[in-house]
């Protein structure tokens, strides 16, 4: 079975620079009630964070209607879960 788009953006574009932009905006989402939306193109992958709605759809930029969607709270869980030993 082929990867998933999160799971390719995961592998593919979620470096620590991608991480920390994402891990920012979500700082400046919780601090502020006027932001709604947040969207970034990266490499080969787009992000949208909804925050008042709260998910997030990863966009693969290659392919033609190619997105995934899911919980910001997942993404979250996801991006900056600490390493286990």
């Amino acid at each position: 079975m082929p990867p998933t788009i999160l799971e390719r953006f995961l592998d593919e574009e979620a470096t620590s620079y991608v991480r920390g932009l994402i891990r920012g905006a979500y700082a400046e989402a919780a601090a502020s009630e006027v932001i709604e939306l947040r969207e970034f193109s990266f490499n080969t992958f787009d992000v949208k964070l909804n925050f008042v709605r709260g998910t997030a759809v990863i966009f693969d930029v290659l392919v033609p209607n190619a997105e995934e969607s899911l919980p910001l709270p997942k993404l979250f869980e996801l991006l900056f879960e600490e390493p286990r030993p």
